[in-house]
């Protein structure tokens, strides 16, 4: 058996390997192809921009979780009216983003529906995704017709949460797909509406390009940007993309191995009218931003060290998000702003020495056929993760931002976890001062 990579091997399969739901890495891969799910959209959501959004986010966020393949039931087939992907017709962005078109519903396979569509046969779970204005919802009972259209974001997010809650039940926890979600963009903790969308951030530095970067860039893709016009993203992130990479990163394809990741975000958000300046080169602390460059920081690093510099890179505002570790915390988050009531240095403690892990089961066997050890504890150390969570964070964390755009109060600190989305701790920023960046109109 040749040498570990750990860059190759899958983070979904690891998660599956370290909770204990599969014995070896083939085992696990063996039970991640019999995880599959359909997507049923009715006809006015085939219609709606941001119900589209949510479409292709459910799609493009399960197949990476679920190998055994996403299925897709069209109503009607619409033009796509999101940025990505725009004038194509809807099945043709459905498909290329992995989705199997079909003409029928099958009994028995587990269902996330959007619109008001029949529950469908057989013991299988059946989740309904629905958002009003900037509330996401996930029921196991259709919804009430919305007073109020969904924003782009929380429709997403009500996919993001479908998928979780799909993801969940597959893997045997017991309410998931059986409960009913109400989760706010505009009040995390309170389910209060907000104002309509009407403009848009038009500059932004996105730092770290993995997961949760490239979830930001994603969602970036998906709101109601115009097609042409002139928006500043940086793009800083020293790495190239890897197959492991594939299981997170919403932009990420087979072909896109080796590239790196500030190329492959630029080759698409050029595309969709954002111009992009490159930063190819880690952050290790010190200032980063010079006048005339973005004023927000979207933080996406897994670099505890960077992370604790957050303060020092020069911006008047910075949102980050951070995911929890390990096989019971991959489906928490926390988002924060800065700067807050508390130093970033003093925010997140020192990184400590991580012992060494003993090899055991999956990890022991893997050695036993490689001979390996050092790959295999690289492996062992490799965190765990599902880009239906990195996606959730994305939203809560543009969400923020928007929010402060449309006039509504600035968060310190946003904290869950999709184990159970219901509980949510909230930390006001106080007396932040206003937030004063350039934005654009809406296309309507």
């Amino acid at each position: 058996m040749p040498a570990i990579d750990p860059e190759s091997v899958d983070r979904v399969a690891k998660l599956l390997v370290d909770a204990g739901d599969a014995a070896s890495f083939p085992e696990a891969e063996a039970l991640l192809r019999t995880y599959r799910m359909q997507l049923v959209i009715g006809a006015e959501q085939c219609a709606q921009a941001p119900w589209q959004a949510a479409a292709l986010s459910i799609v493009n966020t399960a197949k990476r979780a679920m190998h055994g393949g996403v299925t897709v039931i069209l109503n009607e087939d619409s033009p796509c009216l999101v940025p990505f992907g725009h004038g194509e017709p809807l099945s043709s962005v459905l498909a290329l983003l992995g989705g199997t078109l079909a003409e029928q519903r099958e009994p028995g396979v587990a269902t996330i529906a959007l619109g008001t569509h029949e529950p469908p046969v057989g013991s299988a779970p059946c989740v309904w995704a629905s958002a009003q204005g900037w509330i996401a919802t996930v029921s196991p009972t259709p919804p009430v017709p919305p007073a109020v259209a969904a924003e782009t974001p929380a429709a997403v997010l009500a996919g993001s949460l479908a998928v979780s809650e799909i993801f969940q039940w597959l893997r045997g926890h017991v309410v998931a797909a059986d409960r009913t979600l109400h989760v706010s963009l505009w009040n995390p903790g309170e389910q209060q509406d907000g104002p309509p969308i009407t403009h848009l951030p038009a500059e932004l530095w996105l730092l770290g390009l993995g997961h949760l970067g490239q979830a930001y860039a994603w969602l970036l893709s998906l709101l109601p940007y115009p097609l042409k016009g002139s928006r500043a993203l940086f793009l800083q992130d020293d790495d190239c993309l890897s197959a492991a990479n594939r299981a997170t990163s919403l932009l990420h394809s087979g072909s896109a191995i080796t590239q790196r990741k500030t190329r492959l975000l630029a080759s698409v958000m050029d595309e969709l009218g954002w111009e992009t300046t490159l930063i190819e080169r880690r952050y290790h602390g010190g200032k980063l931003r010079t006048p005339g460059e973005p004023g927000v920081l979207l933080g996406g690093v897994d670099n505890l060290d960077a992370r604790r510099s957050l303060d020092e890179a020069g911006f008047p505002v910075v949102y980050d998000a951070g995911l929890g570790a390990g096989p019971d915390g991959f489906l928490a988050m926390s988002i924060r702003r800065l700067p807050g009531s508390r130093p970033s240095r003093e925010t997140w403690p020192a990184p400590r020495p991580r012992p060494q892990r003993e090899l055991s089961g999956a990890y022991a066997q893997l050695e036993a056929l490689s001979g390996d050890r050092c790959g295999v504890e690289m492996l062992a150390n490799r965190t765990v993760a599902t880009s239906f969570v990195g996606l959730a964070a994305a939203c809560f964390l543009i969400g923020g931002l928007l929010r402060e755009l449309h006039g509504g109060p600035a968060l310190e600190l946003v904290d869950l976890s999709l184990r159970d989305p219901s509980q949510i701790t909230v930390l006001s920023a106080g007396d932040a001062p206003t937030l004063r960046i350039a934005s654009v109109a809406c296309a309507r």
